[in-house]
């Protein structure tokens, strides 16, 4: 029988759907019981790039940034055709390339296939006979946003981690007095969330706890995750957690915080001396928002400037 992770219950914030599935992979690769076939499955709004990042950096001691670079990789092999029907010719041809390329017992091989519902009962039954007996060394990483349509016997050959996207009423809370920095207009502020929604925010600051020790998936996040209508927003929202996590370390913890929930979501900071750097970072970035107006080119040295501060 598959296991069903639930990784979020109503009470919870979207920082422990991350963390929890971080801790199912981790956990598993740890003590070597990886499942060779995982399905993930959420609502239509989940983004399951950064979990499949992850996954590929993690299994193989990887440092991919973009998720695009996957495709890149001589190892991975992923569906190119996300939104449409998936043929049965292009399963065939990953399974195939599976099997012919070379072994390499430090690299595992892993098969994505994105929105596996897509697929009709003639393909699912060329993938499920993969599924039933994968070759050594090859993982299999499934995804769905509407489970209900993927085959029973598929489902039956992968351990399950369901990911939903409910927001805690603590987060709306918590996040209102960083909304209020941006505007003290209602209008604005609704237009404002449609860019930078509160889970965005959760994502983020979860990602910000981790990342002395995790540098990297918060780069992947970022990367994905910032666009032109949100850059300045979420460089003041790191700024604004980077102040603070600073301000810990030389007074007591204060609920007047703005950003910071608890002492210890940020314990992961205590060893690390680079917030100043970090900061600095921040206050360039927001120097030049409104000189340069290349937008994509200001994302990527922020970026990049923020990863080598990381040692990356």
């Amino acid at each position: 029988m598959p296991t069903c992770f639930k990784c979020f219950k109503t009470r919870r914030s979207v920082e422990l759907v991350i963390q929890t599935f971080y801790k199912i992979i981790d956990n598993a690769y740890t003590l070597n019981k990886l499942s060779q076939v995982y399905l993930l499955e959420g609502q239509n709004s989940i983004n399951f790039e950064p979990y499949i990042l992850y996954f590929c950096n993690k299994l193989n001691n990887d440092n991919i940034v973009k998720y695009e670079e996957l495709s890149n990789k001589s190892y991975v092999y992923k569906n190119t055709n996300k939104q449409g029907n998936i043929s049965k010719e292009e399963i065939n041809a990953l399974i195939q390339r599976v099997y012919e390329s070379t072994f390499n017992v430090k690299r595992k091989k892993i098969l994505i296939i994105e929105n596996v519902e897509n697929g009709n009962i003639s393909t699912l039954n060329s993938l499920l006979k993969f599924l039933e007996n994968p070759p050594l060394n090859t993982y299999i990483l499934l995804t769905t946003n509407n489970i209900d349509f993927v085959l029973k016997t598929i489902k039956s050959r992968a351990n399950i981690i369901t990911i939903n996207k409910n927001i805690s009423n603590h987060s709306n809370i918590q996040f209102a007095s960083f909304y209020s920095l941006l505007t003290e207009n209602e209008e604005q502020l609704n237009l404002i969330k449609q860019d930078l929604s509160i889970e965005l925010l959760e994502q983020t600051y979860s990602l910000l706890c981790n990342a002395p020790v995790k540098p990297l998936t918060l780069l992947s996040f970022l990367d994905m995750s910032i666009k032109d209508n949100n850059f300045k927003a979420m460089i003041l929202f790191i700024k604004q957690f980077l102040l603070e996590t600073v301000k810990t370390k030389t007074i007591a913890f204060s609920n007047n915080f703005i950003v910071l929930k608890t002492i210890n979501c940020i314990k992961k900071w205590h060893n690390f001396d680079k917030e100043n750097e970090l900061i600095e970072l921040c206050n360039q970035t927001l120097e030049i928002f409104n000189i340069n107006v290349n937008m994509n080119l200001q994302i990527k040295n922020f970026i990049s400037k923020l990863g080598a501060i990381y040692g990356i």
